[in-house]
């Protein structure tokens, strides 16, 4: 957009087919170049990619990934999110409830505060995906902040943020069981 704000998505070609992509403004008008909410001091975006997974196990199915990056402000955020999960119902809506989603980014907020909660709370489609990971009782090599104010791990000491700020999460068809393959995931590396 004019302030050079991106999210980028990488994928590999040989699992995933592109079916659509696009970007939106997190703003009243999320299909304006460079919209944002009033009191925003810079445009924020989602980009998105559909993708068809080629792999022989989930051959066919369609997974929704979404990266943002949220403003600073509380108030902001919460405008932000609540443009990000409109997006992904109309998605949901449209290729029904079996559709895999990602929604990763830098949230600009710790996990478990208000703005968590107004995503996870009564949330029909989104997950934190690391959470249901380890309930399945697999191991989660992430840190325990995000945040590193440019001094690395030195910072996690000092975190006064309760880091982390960027989240990964996913609808629940995303991590599921499967003893017959350990697999955790139903989309394989």
């Amino acid at each position: 957009d004019i302030m050079n704000e991106h999210c980028t998505i990488f994928w590999r070609r040989n699992k995933f087919e592109l079916l659509d992509e696009g970007t939106f403004w997190l703003s009243e008008t999320p299909q304006d170049i460079g919209s944002r909410f009033d009191g925003s001091p810079l445009p924020r975006i989602a980009t998105w990619t559909l993708l068809q997974i080629k792999t022989e196990q989930e051959a066919g199915r369609a997974l929704l990934c979404i990266s943002t990056h949220l403003g600073l402000t509380a108030s902001n955020r919460l405008k932000q999110m609540l443009v990000i999960q409109q997006f992904i119902q109309e998605m949901v809506q449209q290729y029904g409830h079996e559709l895999l989603v990602f929604l990763v980014g830098d949230m600009n907020e710790a996990m478990h505060q208000t703005l968590w909660h107004q995503v996870m709370d009564d949330n029909e489609v989104l997950t934190d995906c690391i959470d249901e990971w380890q309930k399945l009782n697999k191991h989660a090599s992430n840190a325990n902040f995000t945040y590193h104010a440019y001094e690395a791990l030195k910072h996690g000491s000092s975190d006064t943020n309760h880091a982390p700020i960027d989240w990964i999460l996913c609808s629940e068809n995303v991590v599921q069981d499967d003893d017959d393959n350990n697999n955790v995931m139903l989309v394989d590396s």
